[in-house]
């Protein structure tokens, strides 16, 4: 029935499901903002790439009734596919944003390493991977990267890239002794300077937003799903806090456009006040 409820039909509050993500599943979770009753389902994360749920169409019903009818419910406008990689889109939003560098590529060995040439606006988040790159591309320099990290601290377990990231401007120094004439002054050409690790150091804390966001409603043990929208908003704040500090001036475009990502599924969730009220 068109306006109506669809009994077969699981949704989400006033988000339909669909696909993989809202099939004929056995799990249930209650929009609440309480604790879930036992016969909830698991609102399961791993490796953050999926969310299997299944809504009471009841709630939805209900949902429906209680809204304000000078609101206008738009099925298609409120649909999502999978709230879980709300925040993975929102975080290579990000990413894609700010870093244009794209990834390696064996068909291209070069496409991924960004403009070096003078006066070119330099990508220092896409020549730390292009650095990753070269450091993978074969034993002794994977070896090389080990003995730099043990001549710093010699009892420390030596990692591989990128999660060791301060040897990362000690390797692109010594890799070019490897080689001579222009294949060594395109190895040379790929370190930071001072400026742009100052930015590479300033990056991963706009990201630690993103997995703080992401942890607090993935859980294999209980419903988490009414946690999404408080985490959405809390990452909204914590980029907009950052992009009115000056030090993270030069990401200020890429945060625009992932708070605008993160706006964007916040809205479909949207609830009008006096109908949340009543719903606690």
């Amino acid at each position: 029935m068109q306006g109506g409820v669809d009994d077969e039909t699981p949704s989400t509050g006033r988000i339909p499901m669909s696909g993989r993500h809202g099939g004929d599943r056995d799990r249930r979770a209650e929009l609440g903002f309480g604790a879930p009753p036992p016969t909830a389902a698991r609102c399961r994360t791993p490796k953050w790439t999926r969310i299997e749920i299944r809504i009471d169409n009841r709630i939805d019903s209900e949902f429906r009734t209680l809204t304000s009818p000078n609101e206008t419910w738009d099925p298609i406008e409120r649909h999502i596919n999978c709230l879980a990689h709300v925040i993975n889109l929102a975080t290579r939003k990000l990413i894609s944003t700010y870093s244009k560098s794209p990834h390696f590529s064996s068909h291209d060995t070069t496409a991924h390493i960004s403009d070096t040439s003078p006066g070119a606006a330099r990508d220092p988040i896409g020549l730390v991977c292009a650095i990753a790159v070269k450091e993978r591309s074969s034993s002794k320099r994977k070896q090389l990267f080990c003995e730099i990290q043990l001549r710093r601290s010699p009892v420390a377990a030596a990692k591989q890239m990128i999660l060791d990231m301060k040897d990362v401007d000690t390797f692109a120094f010594e890799i070019p002794q490897e080689e001579s004439g222009e294949k060594r002054e395109k190895l040379e050409a790929l370190r930071l300077k001072s400026d742009e690790w100052a930015r590479v150091d300033l990056f991963p804390n706009l990201i630690a937003c993103t997995e703080e966001a992401q942890h607090a409603f993935s859980s294999d043990l209980r419903s988490t799903l009414h946690l999404t929208i408080p985490a959405l908003e809390k990452l909204h704040a914590q980029w907009k806090l950052a992009s009115e500090e000056a030090k993270y001036s030069v990401f200020w475009p890429a945060l625009e456009a992932a708070m605008e990502k993160v706006d964007e599924y916040y809205q479909k969730q949207r609830i009008q006040m006096h109908t949340f009220l009543r719903w606690v």
